[in-house]
């Protein structure tokens, strides 16, 4: 507008000149607004002059999206000890990774993976159950998809584990409150509400009970904390060893919305010196002791989120050593090189004709062995030892 009095452009976005937002006032021909949504947007400009007076306002509406467009043809498939994830990639040029989560909803589930660029994940899983997978495209500008997709499976016929140490944290109840407490669950066959046929994949055990984790409520307001935290007690298995983490965690948060549930870990060698707390996944560490924490949050402070079930367990892998060693006349002690949880199974097999080896003795780290020859003599030699254990 050529006007020699023209001070600037002032330019708002909202719906009326008086309570809009502003933006900094401007010369050029053009300004710039960085979206925080979709939406949408009413944009207004005047002209402003020394005297501080603005000039005629002018108006134009836009209907602005931020979010791209999620991936599609999302399934999950079990693959023997792991799920298989696979989806058609979102149309849009701007997506630069997927986010996954795995739970009763995408806002409430556990991350699984973000980032990921190719169209496929596999997911290792430690307990046959039902998992539920949801994902969300991100773009450039950080923004996630409107709404997930979901795929589903049943996982089961999974190996049998090695399972050292299992630990019900509802039952032990011996952890730290910090503004939540154990009580009963307010989640009932009468307060639920619908019918059993609205909720064909609720499974009940994982819903309600005589004890859940829960908010702890402030009896003068009858409102709950915005969030509390549950610290379980360190788990110390007596000594260094490499083993999976698994952990069978519920919450009703999908019934009570506004509300979360999250499940935290970390591991220390030595009790002194941990790994900082991350969200839980099934995972093999090296470690002696573990611990667990809940967090629990509301929007709502009428409403709590509920934890049903927290049990733990500790598996250890199988190891299978296989090593050839010169026994010395009247045996050579062994070593595995490996220390087992338990006494492991060994065999021994003399190298050579009319020779035998015998297994005398054994540990956690190594055995004892003879090589004796068709009387029974003990005469020494080499052997072939294969050790199978956990």
């Amino acid at each position: 507008m050529p006007d020699g009095d023209l001070v600037g452009y002032q330019v708002k976005v909202g719906d009326l000149w008086d309570s809009a937002e502003a933006l900094p006032l401007t010369n050029e021909l053009y300004a710039s607004y960085t979206l925080k949504s979709s939406n949408a947007y009413h944009v207004m400009i005047r002209t402003l002059n020394s005297a501080g007076f603005y000039g005629d306002e002018a108006s134009a509406n836009l209907t602005c999206r931020v979010e791209p467009t999620n991936a599609t043809a999302f399934v999950a498939y079990q693959n023997g000890e792991e799920v298989c994830l696979y989806w058609t990639a979102s149309t849009d040029n701007d997506v630069v990774g997927y986010e996954i989560r795995e739970g009763m909803s995408f806002d409430t589930g556990t991350a699984v993976v973000t980032g990921v660029t190719d169209n496929m994940y596999r997911v290792k899983v430690d307990m046959e159950r039902l998992y539920r997978y949801h994902i969300k495209a991100i773009n450039r500008a950080g923004f996630r998809s409107q709404t997930e997709a979901t795929a589903k499976v049943t996982v089961e016929n999974l190996p049998i584990k090695n399972v050292i140490l299992t630990y019900d944290e509802i039952a032990l109840q011996n952890g730290s409150h910090s503004h939540t407490t154990f009580g009963e669950s307010e989640i009932n066959f009468l307060t639920i509400g619908e019918r059993f046929s609205d909720w064909p994949e609720t499974h009940w055990n994982e819903t309600g009970g005589h004890s859940v984790l829960k908010l702890l409520m402030d009896e003068t307001t009858g409102l709950y904390p915005t969030s509390g935290t549950y610290t379980c007690k360190a788990i110390d298995v007596g000594q260094i060893i490499t083993a999976n983490i698994t952990a069978y965690f519920t919450s009703s948060t999908f019934l009570t919305a506004g509300t979360a549930a999250k499940l935290q870990f970390r591991t220390s060698l030595d009790n002194k010196n941990w790994i900082g707390w991350s969200p839980f996944v099934p995972v093999q560490r090296q470690f002696r002791y573990v611990q667990f924490r809940v967090l629990l949050s509301t929007k709502d402070r009428g409403k709590t989120p509920e934890v049903n079930n927290l049990l733990v367990s500790i598996d250890v892998p199988d190891t299978d050593i296989a090593l050839t060693a010169n026994i010395a006349k009247g045996g050579t002690t062994v070593p595995f090189k490996h220390t087992f949880y338990t006494i492991p199974n060994v065999t021994a097999s003399a190298i050579g004709d009319n020779l035998h080896a015998v297994v005398t003795a054994k540990t956690k780290t190594g055995c004892t062995v003879k090589v004796k020859n068709n009387a029974n003599t003990d005469v020494g030699g080499t052997a072939d030892i294969k050790i199978k254990g956990y």
